[in-house]
């Protein structure tokens, strides 16, 4: 689980290893990803910004530039990858905890 304090830009950089299936990611140079944050309940939160670093190592990062309207709780996020071909295949899930900020200068 990802723990988020809710004063800042969120941004979160990671390595893709499987899909939701178990298959392993191998190159996914052409591959593009769509990534959204829903609360349990499945209510959108935000649309988070998918970016390949290095598509060739398969590391990513989501990013929001403005996070202050994410309500405080566990809510849950995963990736949609489309491949070069048009397939469509979703990571696992992951959850983000949105806590609280202590400064808020």
């Amino acid at each position: 689980m990802i723990v988020f304090k809710k004063t800042g830009t969120f941004h979160i950089s990671g390595q893709l290893t499987s899909f939701a299936d178990g298959v392993a990611f191998t190159d996914m140079t052409g591959w593009t990803g769509a990534s959204e944050l829903r609360t349990a309940d499945g209510v959108l939160v935000s649309n988070l910004n998918f970016t390949w670093t290095d598509a060739a190592q398969r590391l990513f990062t989501l990013s929001v530039a403005d996070p202050s309207g994410w309500p405080l709780g566990t809510h849950n996020f995963d990736i949609l990858m489309t491949s070069p071909t048009g397939d469509v295949i979703p990571t696992h899930t992951g959850q983000i905890q949105v806590i609280p900020g202590v400064t808020n200068a």
